[in-house]
């Protein structure tokens, strides 16, 4: 478990990442305390659902676990075109506005939420705690296919922000170019956090968008409940989480 602070509308918040319930009692301060997948529920928070993968296994069975289209695109991306994962373990403000600016490009397309000025806090946050990669596929240009930036924390690497251009491609081989970077990408990511020691790869939630489940699914783990929300510790937290309630049932 780990924490950082911010501020949103005058209200001081306390974001806490991977808690055990027991122990949110014993965070102290703030108007509101924010939670982030907590490992059993907690009073305010709502069920998730997300997939875990065991990085323990050896490389192969990892691999032979996925379905069989995300092998073949995966061997595609590897025999024939010329892509370069990169990896940032911790980045500058200039390669997170860079990130920001690629993901938002791919949000406002989606018709998605945006990286604001709030969640670029988060980021810078998360970098200086050490807790931030990003990570980047580029092709023989040094055009960026994919983006996608994690949490990483004992062990555990967690999908925080993933962005392609897919849907700005303009033909169908640049989409199959495109999707099959992507999928190169993560998989280059797990090996990466597996070399590093990690023990879990964390895909991020799991929606009810069904091409994001199944592109999920297909690089195989284990689908788990962990728990998020929002915990109040004063009128003016009270306040925010009413709000937000509102916000999200319009």
């Amino acid at each position: 478990m780990f924490t950082i602070e911010r501020k949103l509308l005058g209200i001081n918040m306390k974001q806490v990442y991977f808690p055990d319930p027991s122990k949110i009692g014993g965070v102290e301060g703030g108007d509101l305390v924010g939670v982030t997948q907590a490992v059993a529920p907690i009073e305010g928070c709502h069920t998730i659902e997300t997939l875990h993968l065991d990085l323990t296994q050896d490389r192969e069975k990892i691999f032979s676990d996925m379905s069989r289209t995300t092998r073949r695109q995966i061997r595609m991306a590897e025999k024939r075109y010329t892509f370069t994962p990169i990896t940032i373990e911790r980045p500058t403000d200039t390669q997170i506005y860079e990130f920001r600016d690629y993901y938002n490009t791919f949000a406002r397309n989606k018709g998605s939420y945006l990286i604001r000025s709030f969640n670029l806090l988060t980021l810078k946050k998360l970098r200086d705690r050490n807790k931030l990669v990003l990570t980047k596929m580029v092709d023989e240009e040094e055009e960026i296919m994919a983006y996608r930036a994690y949490i990483s924390h004992e062990g555990r690497a967690m999908a925080l922000y993933i962005s392609t251009l897919f849907r700005m491609a303009d033909n169908t081989d640049e989409k199959r170019r495109i999707g099959s970077a992507h999928r190169y990408l993560k998989w280059c990511d797990m090996t990466w956090f597996k070399e590093k020691g990690y023990h879990t790869f964390d895909h991020g939630g799991l929606t009810n968008d069904e091409g994001i489940r199944n592109f999920k699914l297909g690089f195989g783990g284990k689908v788990v409940h962990e728990y998020s929300g929002y915990v109040p510790r004063s009128v003016k937290g009270r306040f925010l989480v009413e709000a937000r309630k509102r916000l999200v049932e319009k």
